[in-house]
C-alpha cells in the first residue's frame, strides 16, 4: 500500500509540474510607468470581444505605483489582452497579447501626444 501512495504522489507531482500553468496562475502585478493615474483596468482572453468588469473597482493606480492584479482566467487561456482608462480625461489604451501563464510583473508605458504604448514583461 505505501509504494502505490508514493507512487502516485510521484506521478501527481511530475504530471502538475509538466502541466501548463492554467488556472489562478494569470495573477501579476501591474506598474504604472504612463505618466498618468489608471483608473479603471480590464482583462479579456485576447480572443474575446467583451471586456467585462473593470478589475479596480474604486482603487486608481497612480503613476509609478504598482498593484497586484488577482482574477479568475478563463478556461486554459493564457493570451490576455489588456485596457485600461486613464483618471484625468477617461481615455481608453489598450495593450494586446501578454501571455499571463509565463509573465508575472507587467510595466505599462503610454506615449499621449503620439499614441505609442509600450510594456516591459517580466
Amino acid at each position: 500500500m505505501r509504494f502505490n501512495f508514493i507512487a502516485l504522489t510521484t506521478a501527481t507531482a511530475a504530471l502538475a509540474l509538466a502541466a501548463p500553468a492554467f488556472a489562478g496562475d494569470a495573477d501579476f502585478t501591474l506598474v504604472n510607468a504612463t505618466g498618468y493615474p489608471i483608473a479603471e483596468l480590464y482583462v479579456a482572453p485576447s480572443d474575446s470581444d467583451s471586456w467585462g468588469s473593470d478589475i479596480l473597482g474604486k482603487h486608481v493606480i497612480n503613476n509609478k505605483e504598482a498593484w497586484k492584479i488577482s482574477f479568475a482566467p478563463s478556461n486554459n487561456v493564457c493570451k490576455y489582452d489588456m485596457r485600461i482608462v486613464f483618471e484625468d480625461d477617461n481615455s481608453k489604451v489598450t495593450w494586446k497579447n501578454f501571455d499571463l501563464c509565463e509573465i508575472n510583473k507587467i510595466t505599462l508605458s503610454y506615449n499621449r501626444s503620439t499614441g505609442v504604448t509600450t510594456a516591459t514583461k517580466e
